[in-house]
């Protein structure tokens, strides 16, 4: 609701309410944080975390469901969304494997990575780094914190 109500003024924006992933409709636990729910996420929190004294206070079960499925399903033109933002808290990787279909339109991508553990079992900056290379995506510059937003830019042959 507070999405709604902060884009409510901007008549071209839209607001969706979906757990995006590598599969659809598959229950997984979503564990709420304690930090006005802006860590939340399907992971548990990892050792590096704790050194911000998250922790988990409500767990929801939510459905997942595939980007590429919810494009099609909201007859979304993929073409006209080629910069991307990717938050995720620890999901990016599992979203981009659910989005390969879209991902082949976009150019560029703004990504936030970890280089250490923050999510239990949560993406790390080097397997996404590999997973994008295979779609010819590069970063524009190396982490330099364990936590950070890094673009990616997609090498056009």
């Amino acid at each position: 609701q507070d999405l709604i109500d902060n884009i409510y003024l901007f008549h071209n924006q839209k607001a969706f309410n979906y757990l995006f992933h590598n599969t659809d409709d598959e229950k997984l636990n979503f564990y709420i944080s304690n930090n006005d729910s802006a860590s939340s996420s399907i992971f548990k929190f990892g050792e590096e975390s704790f050194n911000d004294n998250l922790k988990t206070i409500n767990t929801l079960k939510l459905k997942t469901k595939k980007f590429d499925t919810f494009v099609d399903e909201q007859k979304i033109n993929i073409d006209e969304y080629n910069f991307w933002i990717i938050d995720a808290q620890g999901a990016e990787l599992l979203i981009m494997n659910g989005a390969k279909e879209s991902l082949k339109k976009c150019k560029s991508i703004y990504i936030e990575v970890s280089t250490k553990d923050y999510y239990a079992n949560g993406a790390r900056y080097s397997d996404l780094k590999n997973f994008l290379a295979s779609l010819n995506f590069f970063p524009l510059d190396e982490p330099n914190k364990s936590h950070q937003d890094v673009l990616f830019i997609k090498n056009e042959k």
